[in-house]
């Protein structure tokens, strides 16, 4: 070996050594601090939050609600009236773009709302699955395809709105079976997971050719209310999963849809675990949120579990509820989103004015975004729209609300956080409602 190679492999040995003693060889040093701190702990993590959110202070010139938090029904708090036009709403409401879809027991309403002081009537869709879909009408931003499902009939139907919002162009009519309640798109917007329950089936219908739809499984073990994907398309959270063998509890099935994603040939569905919880009925809409990048679920149950005010532990009306699902097998509560006047504690004096049936029950919500969510807003069925600070999932209060009495919001509201909108419709009417910047401008900027 020539004396220069010697030499340098001698300080090859030396630079080894060194990186092994004070770096582990890994070009990091093994005892220096992580260059980001881990995150703070959220306040009372750990503690789940189970009495009603704190009632929001109102602004001046408001019609705050006088008596019980959730009772009101001629209020105003924290929101403005931007625009609104009479409309017939049933259940479904979705969006693309500057246009609202409000499905009713005979069409679905197209409106231009680009002008969101002034949105407008432009169109009907009369066709089978615009009549009457229930819950299954929704509108999947990217690929821009508003599917709905007939509750009536056997049809399943494709619109494409992406050229134009104001003017769907029917790109299928299709003989599905079952009948339609509810449904959801995959988050790519290639499957549409269609809710028959009265055959208690769930379809995964291919539309990645949206003028070609075709059934890939109905085989998934389990019914579902309505239901939300998420993972990929690899997780599907469907609620009310077990309404037969579970009357009087709040349900929702975590279930493994890779086998659907993928193609696989005879691909089903396999339940990972079931949640199961006694102070709800008829679980509504799940949505699959991350807080600090651990999995989290917001649910709706659409009905409590009481009778008549008869358990002091069971609620007369339903409300959202916030679980963290990171372990699929063992999720733990967070809290419960409710109003004075949906606690089991209050029931006699609520349902003296509410009634005992939907009352002010919450049915859809809905939230600003699906990463670190910010904000909830939540349609109940008589106590009007609802908005809440969610940023800290452990400890939720209330921001907004608002309600025309005589009417109900029975479908999914949409969030404008850029414009400070939100955009649902009650049973009459489509509103346009503005978040004042002094109300929701600090939460926005987190």
């Amino acid at each position: 070996m020539c004396p220069w190679a010697k030499s340098a492999c001698a300080l090859c040995i030396v630079i080894v050594m060194a990186c092994v003693g004070a770096l582990g060889c890994g070009g990091e040093d093994p005892t220096a601090p992580p260059p980001y701190p881990p995150p703070l702990a959220f306040e009372g993590e750990g503690d789940a939050w189970i009495e009603p959110v704190p009632p929001v202070t109102c602004r001046r010139g408001d019609r705050a609600e006088i008596g019980m938090q959730g009772l009101g029904t001629d209020v105003r708090c924290n929101l403005d009236v931007k625009g609104q036009v009479d409309v017939e709403h049933f259940l479904s409401f979705a969006w693309y773009g500057d246009c609202a879809y409000v499905n009713g027991q005979t069409a679905t309403t197209v409106i231009d709302a680009s002008d969101t002081t002034n949105p407008k009537v432009v169109t009907k869709l009369m066709t089978s699955a615009m009549q009457n879909n229930w819950e299954t009408m929704k509108a999947h931003q990217e690929r821009g395809l508003l599917v709905g499902y007939q509750n009536e009939a056997t049809i399943l139907e494709v619109y494409d709105v992406q050229k134009d919002c104001k003017s769907p162009v029917l790109m299928s009519s299709f003989n599905l079976g079952g009948k339609g309640h509810a449904g959801n798109f995959s988050p790519d917007g290639k499957v549409y997971y269609a809710s028959s329950m009265n055959t208690e089936q769930v379809f995964a219908v291919d539309i990645a050719d949206p003028a070609m739809p075709r059934v890939i499984s109905s085989d998934f073990d389990r019914q579902a209310h309505d239901l939300f994907i998420g993972k990929n398309g690899t997780r599907g959270y469907f609620a009310f999963s077990a309404k037969l063998s579970h009357f009087g509890m709040g349900s929702l099935a975590i279930i493994d849809l890779t086998q659907i994603e993928a193609r696989a040939p005879k691909a089903r569905g396999v339940v990972i675990n079931e949640i199961l919880w006694p102070d709800g009925w008829a679980t509504q809409y799940p949505i699959a949120v991350t807080y600090r990048g651990k999995d989290h679920l917001v649910v709706t149950d659409e009905f409590g579990s009481g009778a008549n005010c008869m358990d002091p532990e069971k609620p007369q009306y339903g409300y959202a509820r916030i679980f963290d699902i990171h372990d699929e097998k063992h999720p733990t509560l967070v809290s419960k989103i409710k109003t004075e006047a949906q606690d089991p504690a209050n029931c006699k004096a609520a349902t003296a004015q509410a009634g005992t049936s939907f009352g002010v029950g919450t049915h859809y919500c809905n939230v600003d975004r699906e990463s670190d969510p910010r904000l909830l807003s939540c349609g109940l069925w008589a106590g009007g729209l609802r908005l809440f600070d969610i940023r800290n999932p452990w400890r939720p209060r209330e921001l907004a609300y608002f309600n025309v009495p005589g009417s109900e919001v029975p479908g999914l509201t949409r969030i404008r956080i850029r414009e400070r909108e939100i955009w649902f419709s009650t049973t009459k009417t489509f509103y346009v409602l503005g978040m004042p910047e002094e109300v929701v401008g600090p939460i926005l900027d987190h």
